[in-house]
């Protein structure tokens, strides 16, 4: 069978999170990775470029963008992006729909 793949990008605020569950209310086995949780929860570059602004523990988005400059935003955006198509492709065997979000 072919990978399947939905993205799915909006607006921040827009209800990115119900669409999903709607999508999954369907009846379809999903996979989904979020391009922003990515990069707030799981990249360490993420946290290294925030060292010197003293935040809390639990990185937002809203830290990202008024601390970094767009440069390392994009950068830091662009290696999420990279780990959520590598999550795909490490979940070859996955039969469902793969979905990956984002708001940037």
């Amino acid at each position: 069978m072919r990978d399947r793949y939905i993205l799915v990008f909006a607006p921040g605020g827009t209800g990115l999170r119900e669409v999903v569950g709607k999508i999954s209310a369907l009846g379809t086995e999903l996979l989904v990775v979020d391009i922003e949780d990515v990069l707030c929860k799981g990249l360490p570059d993420t946290k290294t470029a925030l060292q010197s602004f003293q935040l809390r523990d639990k990185i937002s988005m809203y830290d990202v963008t008024w601390n970094l400059p767009r440069k390392k935003i994009e950068f830091l955006w662009k290696k999420s992006v990279s780990t959520c198509l590598n999550n795909f492709a490490e979940n070859r065997s996955f039969n469902g729909y793969k979905v990956m979000t984002g708001h940037l």
